[in-house]
This record gives structure tokens, sequence and C-alpha cells, in this order.
């Protein structure tokens, strides 16, 4: 059996076009000479047990790097683009590291091919290498693009690791380098983010995070014995919440029950999340007054479940249940051949009218 499952899969290695990496090995030069400090150095049919690549560097969550698996893993299958770039490596001692083909390198996997053509790099600096890893995601058959999330935990691992300097100038540049899925709006809301994780004013504004860490809020809360999270804030006896959107259904609901749980009141600080130093004044007045409204509209609310019956206080909350969406469509003999829900059921899959 193990000699037949070695023939079978040898019967499925692919069969290079030798003429057409050729073809690609005259365009690879102007092709790489768009991406800043990147040589191209060959095209290579390589081992791929020599070929390694590092989860810790790849670019794109592994979640997303496994959704596009079975569109890639097809396109494989259907035949290989010769005109699209293979994946990219970088030779370093005995081992050829990835750089770009992370996707393709999961689909290879599961094709069970043992090799693969790819291109030979080197780089001018790790800026440059991690700018590369991040601009060829997008150019891939077929196409399946890089998320905001994938482009701010690059961007901040490389703040993080000194590979681009911790200044707007760099930030900036570096977003409207590399972001080119969404329009300005986005980029500059990423910038803002970006400038407020790396602790960088905006003017003369200073700027906070909410995901832990240096210069978040909750650091900012525990310097200033504040609570923060509820009650995530040990050093304290308060409990309380630091709030970004002042009309956040989300945020209030969560207060509302800490401050039940606790049996206290739940205290509610902000801040501005994307400060503009020109109308920095007016982003407050503007917050305190929508925290001004949410919280007189949520009053109401809760008098609309609140009522008085013969001298006593009861609760009534003015929701309706009315059961789950027909979801088995397998036919029913009963039914003359239907499906065997319809319309909405109960959670035994029983009519409700």
């Amino acid at each position: 059996m193990a000699v037949l499952a070695n023939q079978i899969q040898k019967l499925n290695q692919p069969d290079f076009d030798k003429t057409k990496i050729d073809e690609w090995k005259g365009k690879a030069p102007k092709f790489y000479s768009k991406f800043k400090g990147v040589t191209y150095i060959d095209t290579k049919i390589l081992n791929r047990s020599l070929v390694v690549y590092d989860p810790k560097e790849q670019v794109r969550q592994l979640k997303v790097i496994m959704e596009n698996v079975p569109s890639i893993k097809k396109s494989f299958e259907n035949g290989i683009q010769y005109d699209e770039q293979p994946p990219s490596v970088e030779e370093i001692g005995k081992i050829h590291s990835g750089r770009s083909g992370w996707t393709r390198d999961v689909a290879h996997d599961q094709l069970n091919w043992d090799h693969y053509f790819y291109d030979v790099l080197e780089f001018d600096s790790p800026e440059c290498r991690e700018k590369y890893k991040v601009k060829t995601n997008s150019r891939k058959a077929p196409r399946t693009y890089n998320t905001t999330a994938d482009h701010y935990r690059n961007i901040t691992t490389w703040l993080d690791k000194f590979i681009i300097p911790i200044s707007e100038e760099s930030i900036r540049e570096t977003v409207y380098d590399i972001y080119i899925e969404g329009n300005d709006d986005d980029r500059e809301k990423m910038i803002s983010e970006l400038l407020s994780y790396s602790g960088i004013p905006i003017g003369d504004i200073s700027t906070f995070h909410s995901k832990g860490g240096t210069n978040s809020t909750q650091e900012y809360a525990e310097k200033n014995n504040y609570p923060h999270g509820g009650d995530k804030n040990k050093k304290v006896k308060g409990i309380g919440y630091i709030m970004h959107s002042a009309n956040a259904m989300g945020t209030w609901l969560n207060m509302l029950v800490k401050a039940w749980e606790h049996k206290k009141d739940c205290e509610a600080r902000a801040y501005i999340k994307q400060p503009i130093p020109a109308e920095f004044d007016f982003q407050r007045e503007t917050f305190r007054s929508v925290f001004t409204h949410t919280k007189e509209k949520l009053e109401k609310v809760i008098l609309n479940c609140v009522y008085l019956e013969e001298g006593e206080i009861k609760v009534r909350l003015p929701v309706l249940w009315k059961g789950f969406y027909a979801q088995k469509i397998n036919p029913s003999p009963e039914k003359g051949g239907n499906p065997t829900e319809e319309g909405c059921v109960d959670f035994k899959g029983n009519p409700i009218k």
C-alpha cells in the first residue's frame, strides 16, 4: 500500500513548463523594480522541503489564509498561471525563507506537491522586506486582498520591532504605501489609530488606544487609579468604563449590569478617539451632548419597563419571543413533501403563530 501511495503521489506532481518559466524570468526584473529595496536574483524550481514559511512572519491572520486555500487550490488544479508572479523566497544559508506565497504554500501542502518554482530575492533592509511582503499579498490568482486588521497588525509589529521609525511621517508614508484596498478616509482613520498606538500626539493633543499596553486607556486608568473594564482594575474599589462612543449601547448596558451586580454607581470616563486639534473642544462638547441625550433616552426606556400594580412596583420587558426562523428544509411526508419547517418555530421545531 505504501508503494502504491508513493506512485499516486508521483503522478500528482506538477509538470512545469520550463519555457514559460524562462519567459517569466525575462519579465521578473522589471516586475520587481516596482518594489523599493528589492533585488531579483533568479527563478528556481526548488524542493519544498528547503522552503520555510515561518508562521510568526506571516502578514495575514491564519483564519484568513485558511479561508482562501480552497479557491487557490482549485486554481492550481485547473493549471499553473505562469504569467502571475510565483511565490518568492530569500536565501538564508541552506534554507529559502518564504517572503510571499503563504496561502499558496498551504495549498501546495494539500496537493502533496514536492516541488514548485520560486523567485529568489534580496532586500536592502528589514523595512523593505516587510513592506514587500504586505504589498505582494494582493497580487495572487485568485486575488485575495489584505484586510484592515492585517495592515494594522503588521504596522504595529513593525513599530514594536523598530522596523519603521516611530514618527507621524513614517506611519503616514507606510499606510499610504501599503494600504491600497481602502480610500483616503480609511487610510486617515488608520493613521490616527496608529498614532494613538504609538503615543504620538496630534498637534498638542495626546492620543490613546483601547487595545491594552503602552499608551492605552487601560494604562492611563491604572496610573491614575481609575476603574476600567467594569471591575478589571483591582487596585480600586470603584467600577467603571472608558468610552470613545457616547451612544454605544453595548457599553451602556455593561455599565448598567455592573452597577446592578456591584450595587453601586458605575463611573463613565471618555476620550476623543480621533482628535482634530482645531475642533477638539467642539468634539468634546458634541460627545457630552450625545452622552446626555443617550442617558435621557435610556431613562425613558427603563421607565417604560416599570409600572405600578396595586401599589407594588413591577417590571415588564416589552420584548415578545417569536421563535426561530425555519431552517430544516428536508421534505415532510405529513406536509405533502413541503419542508419540515415553515415560518417560525420553537426550539423543538413546532410552529409558532
